[in-house]
């Protein structure tokens, strides 16, 4: 057996020698690939958390950013454009709920600086499960103006994340994705839905 090995190998050598390195990358590959994929319990998608501190200004395009993730057209089809005081562009547009619209700003290259996503009653988010991707929030405020003093909103300031939540179901009732800042400059920009804080 071992002789008819050793003639294989050495019959088939240069055949043999090329498919090392590939047999070796393409094992490297499905060990990265595979192992990024270990959170399949989680049955939604989260935003990524995003390494930039400093949002791109008005006059900075995508391409100077390195971002290319422009705001499609369809996830502002429908919307009510207006062209704000700084020169960002904010555009609204009806959600699950029609006394809350969805919010998406925009620098005028299209990059998203925040999105308002209002989900409908029936999700399945719960803020269980964006604790165990990201830890307790470190800001929890208390009420909403807009659905209760009961409700919380949790703020992620380095991640750019914020959730308001109905503590008592643990539903995430929406999902607030900006360039990651300081809690005070959040409130002061996109916080207009939490109450004044003793």
């Amino acid at each position: 057996m071992k002789k008819n090995l050793a003639n294989f190998l050495i019959r088939y050598k240069l055949l043999i020698i090329p498919l090392v390195p590939l047999l070796f990358v393409f094992t490297v590959l499905v060990l990265v690939f595979s192992s990024g994929n270990d959170n399949t319990q989680n049955q939604f998608t989260l935003p990524s958390p995003t390494v930039t501190t400093n949002p791109p200004n008005q006059t900075q395009s995508n391409q100077e950013t390195g971002r290319e993730d422009e705001v499609e057209p369809e996830d502002v089809a429908d919307a009510q454009r207006e062209v704000l005081s700084d020169g960002n562009i904010k555009y609204t547009k009806l959600s699950t709920n029609p006394s809350r619209p969805e919010i998406i700003i925009t620098n005028n290259g299209g990059y998203p600086l925040f999105k308002r996503l209002v989900l409908p009653p029936n999700n399945n988010l719960v803020l269980s499960g964006f604790t165990k991707l990201y830890g307790q929030a470190k800001w929890v405020f208390k009420g909403s103006k807009f659905y209760g003093l009961d409700m919380k909103t949790h703020i992620y300031e380095n991640y750019g994340l914020a959730l308001v939540i109905d503590p008592k179901t643990d539903k995430v009732l929406e999902q607030h994705t900006f360039y990651p800042m300081k809690v005070e400059e959040y409130i002061k920009k996109y916080g207009d839905d939490i109450p004044d804080q003793p």
